[in-house]
């Protein structure tokens, strides 16, 4: 997906700032989502995941979005608890997903 971006905007530079502006806040938006449970500030905690989400979505981590989508699912119907349990699978996908943007996009080099 995001190599189709940089195909697209002939720019791959864009695509590689785009990437680390995601990789530079992954910590910021899981502690705010994170602490937000912890608080049972579930308003708080929708919009972190929501943004969450859609940021994954953006950078093309499928997988990512869809485990914000399950805990948004139980945000939105008030199930607390459950979306502190699902909490540890999104994590490991976003520190895996992070390792992987950064592998793939912002390690390589243009210069032979």
């Amino acid at each position: 997906m995001l190599e189709e971006l940089g195909q697209e905007l002939e720019d791959i530079a864009t695509v590689r700032a785009f990437v680390s502006d995601y990789v530079a806040f992954w910590d910021e938006r899981i502690h705010r989502l994170t602490s937000s449970l912890a608080e049972e500030d579930a308003k708080a905690a929708l919009e972190a995941v929501v943004n969450l989400r859609a940021a994954s979505t953006m950078v093309g981590a499928p997988r990512l979005s869809a485990l914000a989508s399950r805990v948004e699912g139980f945000l939105r119907s008030f199930q607390l608890r459950e979306a502190l349990g699902a909490l540890p699978a999104l994590e490991r996908c976003g520190r895996d997903t992070v390792v992987e943007l950064r592998t793939t996009y912002l390690l390589t080099s243009d210069c032979v």
